[in-house]
């Protein structure tokens, strides 16, 4: 379903029913498809999922311009999907890395609107969060993205192919000059790497406040091996935002954990969700 956001953008949704309903939030340069494991496993609970693509991302409208996207811009994007999707009652927003950041600003800006948040390699401030690496790749994006498109555009690589296999030819890494850290399961056009791109370098600078997000519960997750958000950040994260669970770390788990550690995920969340929503689990296995 696209859902217009205004000026005129739209973002591909899929709704499927259930209550609560969990807003799931993916990262830059992927797509909703990030979190079809994890959001099978609950809606078949019974809770309800909405899983955007982001603007700039997947099927939704593409950018070019860093002034086409904004932390509050998303926000309200997030407003207008549940809006959309005629959910009255508060929702749960499962968010990613800078889905998180997103997630967090919604709790914020919107009272009422969110009950929780499960939070997953997520930042809160963009410019102090990511590690050394991840700061590396924000800061010489824009001259890492030409490259990269160059070597698109010039023929050497087939844009519309898988781009798991793009990601990880090491002659496009070698080419580029940096290890691409998106695994996005997407098919990936020219167009779509401008946009991803964008919207990574435009983020670089997002920062939210976290104590402003009043929410019934709230848990961060992260890997222990993530190389992108700094590890002291779900320590802080739990300290912020108020009625929030002990973070969570798993053994071994990288930065992208909604797909390649949904198995590892998925009874963390639960656990966190039993809590919030115990009458859901009363006949769950």
């Amino acid at each position: 379903m696209l859902v217009d956001v205004g000026d005129g953008k739209h973002l591909d949704c899929e709704y499927r029913q259930g209550s609560p309903t969990i807003v799931y939030l993916h990262g830059s340069g992927e797509n909703k498809t990030v979190w079809n494991i994890i959001a099978d496993y609950f809606c078949s609970l019974g809770f309800g999922a909405v899983m955007p693509d982001l603007i700039g991302h997947g099927n939704s409208s593409l950018i070019r311009e860093f002034d086409e996207v904004s932390l509050i811009g998303c926000t309200g994007h997030v407003s207008r999907i549940i809006e959309a999707g005629e959910i009255s009652e508060p929702v749960i927003i499962a968010g990613n890395s800078v889905g998180g950041t997103i997630g967090i600003d919604a709790a914020a800006r919107y009272p009422g609107m969110v009950d929780g948040l499960v939070l997953l390699a997520a930042q809160y401030d963009m410019g102090r969060n990511l590690s050394p690496y991840g700061q590396i790749n924000i800061k010489d994006a824009r001259r890492q993205r030409l490259r990269f498109l160059l070597e698109v555009k010039k023929g050497n690589h087939n844009p519309n192919a898988h781009y798991v296999d793009f990601c990880n030819d090491p002659e496009v890494q070698e080419n580029v000059g940096f290890q691409l850290r998106h695994a996005v399961v997407n098919i990936m056009s020219y167009s779509h790497l401008v946009s991803a791109f964008t919207f990574g370098h435009a983020s670089k600078d997002w920062n939210t406040a976290p104590e402003d997000a009043r929410v019934r519960g709230s848990i961060a997750i992260q890997g222990t091996n993530d190389g992108i958000t700094l590890p002291e950040v779900p320590r802080e994260l739990s300290d912020l935002i108020p009625n929030s669970a002990e973070p969570v770390f798993i053994d071994g788990a990288h930065h992208d954990l909604p797909y390649k550690h949904a198995d590892k995920v998925m009874p963390v969340m639960k656990g966190f969700l039993r809590g919030m929503c115990p009458d859901r689990f009363e006949d769950a296995v």
